[in-house]
């Protein structure tokens, strides 16, 4: 028996040549968009804009962020139910005008439709456009009317906290700056739906076929599984990996799917079934292989070239490894299906004499425990923070769980967090600002910044600013929100001048975590290391408006330097009297 609904699962992906109808245009005509379509947190927003609001919005973004799609539910939501718009679609009773997408059309066209935005009164207009097509237009446009400096308001619009008047007149909206992880996973959930996969019930390949085990699995364990992929999800996008609506949902899709369809699944022996299955589940496919063995044609989509840069599910826990692999009591999850895989794959490593094939059964392990592990001290966790401590090592993210308690302030660890972590953030300052380890001091309050040399350690340094942990605090701040939809970051800023800050993003709260650890051999990204000299730059600028004149005397004869040292630091005051330097030490 066939499912249509796994051809349908293989249009949203790009694996296949079956990806002819992935645009948003094609789906919104398949009888079966209805079923994995999602509310996107912008909808309610641009319908008030456009009704009672500005009246122009310009929807922006990415390629594959969603724009037509929230297009036609903006429609949908003012009460026009349509299945197709042509490039340009009026509706009379609303007064409304839609351009479907500016980079459809000729260049010189593109220009007159903003000048038709910028000059109609009586009319409201939404367009959608990707961001390159709309700097073009914006620029045609500009030649006109070159007194408003359209084009640099267009670019601010684009870095903007929220929505951004264009020359108060034209309402910027750009989706590429919304997080796409929780409706993604929303999709996910429909797909999952007991409606889409009631013929596989009744098929005589159900009790074998990936897919739909894929779909029992998910199904048994979908409150656990939900988070895990909105952990892993959230690492990508924290470490600068930004994926689209579109990417998301294709990668979910091929994991789903394994990449096969029901007439490749009938056509599979029945003695191979077993044998192929695990390859084809969700826990392998995901990661674009089938446990040893990399998909090609996975590698053409985005998410998983970079799920597998990034190498997840390498860090080995001993202890865990310990009790899954030398004990017989090997339950380690409350989901009956995921438990007989793992008891089988426990078993065939067991078995196994070949090095190569225990290694990638270890690593199948290590996958079934991240998406549907539940009982982890049966696991061989130890302590309340178990499955956080496993989670932190399979995305070799140290810092990934106080980040996100930091994230919110309901969390009751919240201001406890902040305090640990400022303490933190300020011994790596220094390191870096000194250009040499030193060793954990709690009692250390001074945050020195020496003229340091880059190439090398100098144990002796002359000292151009001297500032206390107590001049800083870590917050929250809103860096974009349109409507319900917030996104916040951590910043580090300094109390006298809130706007001299340093965003603390997860890849340095990481590197902090282990360097408090005491790894030596971590490294700070080069992009990071430019955002802290910055840093550094300006909290030298601003030193002399502090007024702490220790360092500097009115004759400018009186210099400081600093000694440096594992442990402790050491003050060193030159003076200069009848033309001879005197050396003083302070402790």
């Amino acid at each position: 028996m066939l499912n249509e609904f796994v051809d349908y699962l293989h249009t949203l992906s790009n694996t296949t040549a079956a990806n002819e109808n992935a645009l948003a245009e094609s789906q919104l005509n398949s009888r079966f968009f209805s079923r994995v379509r999602v509310v996107h947190p912008l909808e309610g927003f641009i319908a008030e804009q456009l009704m009672n609001g500005c009246g122009r919005v310009v929807l922006t973004g990415h390629a594959g962020d969603g724009k037509t799609t929230l297009a036609f539910a903006v429609l949908q939501k003012l009460g026009l139910m349509v299945r197709q718009l042509k490039w340009r679609q009026e509706f009379p009773a609303q007064r409304l005008v839609v351009i479907k997408d500016m980079s459809e059309l000729p260049v010189e066209q593109r220009g007159q439709v903003m000048q038709e935005l910028w000059q109609d009164e009586e009319r409201r207009y939404l367009v959608v456009s990707n961001t390159g097509t709309l700097l073009e237009a914006v620029g045609w446009l500009e030649k006109n009317l070159p007194q408003y400096g359209l084009k640099e308001d267009l670019l601010k619009a684009l870095q903007a906290d929220g929505p951004y008047k264009l020359a108060n007149r034209i309402m910027i909206i750009n989706a590429g700056s919304i997080i796409n992880i929780d409706p993604a996973l929303e999709v996910l959930k429909r797909l999952l739906e007991p409606q889409n996969w009631s013929d596989c019930r009744q098929c005589i390949h159900g009790q074998h076929c990936p897919i739909f085990y894929n779909v029992r699995l998910l199904q048994q364990g979908w409150d656990t599984v939900r988070q895990r992929l909105g952990l892993l999800y959230r690492h990508l996008y924290e470490y600068g990996c930004r994926l689209t609506m579109r990417q998301m949902v294709a990668h979910l899709a091929y994991a789903l799917t394994g990449g096969i369809n029901c007439r490749q699944v009938a056509e599979m022996a029945l003695n191979a079934h077993r044998a192929a299955l695990r390859g084809r589940l969700f826990f392998n496919r995901f990661f674009g292989d089938d446990g040893q063995k990399e998909d090609g044609a996975a590698g053409q989509l985005y998410a998983l070239r970079r799920l597998r840069q990034a190498g997840y599910g390498q860090i080995l826990q001993p202890a865990l490894e310990q009790r899954l692999w030398l004990t017989e009591d090997r339950s380690w999850t409350d989901y009956p299906l995921a438990d007989e895989l793992g008891r089988e794959v426990v078993d065939t490593c067991t078995k196994s004499y070949n090095s190569r094939e225990k290694a990638a059964l270890r690593r199948q392990m290590r996958r079934l425990l991240y998406f549907w592990g539940t009982r982890w001290a049966e696991a061989g966790g130890e302590g309340e923070r178990a499955a956080e401590d496993f989670i932190a090592k399979f995305l070799d993210s140290p810092a990934l769980f106080d980040y996100l308690q930091m994230m919110s302030e309901k969390s009751d660890h919240y201001r406890k967090k902040i305090r640990e972590y400022k303490r933190k953030v300020g011994h790596v300052l220094q390191e870096y600002f000194a250009g040499s380890c030193l060793a954990e001091n709690e009692k250390r309050e001074d945050i020195y910044i020496p003229l340091s040399r880059p190439d090398r350690p100098v144990p002796v340094l002359f000292l151009l600013a001297r500032y206390f942990l107590g001049d800083f605090d870590l917050e929250l701040r809103q860096t974009f929100a349109v409507g319900k939809y917030k996104r916040r970051a951590l910043f580090l800023f300094l109390k006298d001048k809130p706007e001299l800050c340093l965003e603390l993003s997860l890849p340095f709260m990481d590197y902090v975590a282990r360097r408090h650890r005491g790894e030596l051999t971590a490294d700070l990204s080069a992009f990071y290391a430019n955002r802290l000299q910055r840093f550094k730059a300006q909290l030298i600028k601003h030193y002399p408006h502090l007024q702490r004149w220790e360092l500097f005397s009115d004759d400018g004869r009186k210099g400081s330097l600093i000694y440096l040292q594992a442990g402790r630091s050491r003050r060193i005051n030159l003076e200069f009297y009848a033309g001879e330097l005197e050396v003083s030490f302070y402790e």
